[in-house]
C-alpha cells in the first residue's frame, strides 16, 4: 500500500522523505515501524476527516478515526497540520472508494503543478476515480495503464 512506496521512495535517495496516508490504522502502525526499522524518513497517518458526498467513503473515514480512538492512538496518527503540507508528487495504492474520498485531501496536500500516480484501482473503478480528481480540481486526470487486471490513474495539480 502507501507505506511500501514510501518507504521504496526514501530507499531510492538520501533528500526523498515521505508522508504515508492511509485509511487502515493498523496499516499506518506496521508501515511507521518498518519506516524506523530500515531508518527511512518515512510517517504514515490517517486523513483528517472531510466532507465527502460519497456514503462508503466517509463511513470508512469515520470508521477508521473511530478505531483510531479506541486505541488511544489519534494523536500519532492523525495528519499534523494537514493544510500547512504541500508535496511534489503523490503515490497510492489503496482501493478505489478510499481513493475517491481522498481526492480533496489530496488536492490540498500536493503543490501545484505536482503530480499524482494512483494504483489498487479495478478496470470498471477507474472512471468513478478519474471524475473524483478530475472534480476535486486535478487536470489530465487519466487510465495511463492498464496491468494484470488492475489500473494506473495520472493526473497533476493545476499550476494556479
Amino acid at each position: 500500500g502507501s507505506g511500501i512506496l514510501g518507504m521504496g521512495a526514501c530507499a531510492m535517495g538520501h533528500r526523498v522523505s515521505a508522508v504515508g496516508i492511509d485509511i487502515d490504522v493498523d496499516a499506518c502502525r506496521i508501515a511507521n515501524a518498518n519506516a524506523e526499522a530500515n531508518d527511512l524518513p518515512m510517517r504514515s497517518y490517517l486523513p483528517p476527516l472531510i466532507e465527502t458526498d460519497d456514503d462508503e467513503s466517509k463511513s470508512l473515514l469515520l470508521k477508521a478515526h473511530a478505531y483510531a480512538s479506541a486505541q488511544n492512538v489519534t494523536e500519532d496518527l492523525i495528519l499534523p497540520n494537514a493544510n500547512d503540507i504541500q508535496y511534489n508528487i503523490c503515490v497510492a495504492n489503496i482501493l478505489a472508494a478510499p481513493l475517491v474520498a481522498l481526492a480533496p485531501t489530496l488536492l490540498r496536500m500536493i503543490r501545484p503543478g505536482g503530480y499524482l500516480g494512483m494504483s489498487g484501482i479495478l478496470p470498471q473503478q477507474g472512471k468513478t476515480v478519474v471524475e473524483a480528481y478530475q472534480k476535486a480540481g486535478f487536470e489530465n486526470v487519466e487510465i495511463a495503464k492498464e496491468m494484470g487486471g488492475w489500473i494506473l490513474v495520472t493526473g497533476r495539480r493545476e499550476r494556479f
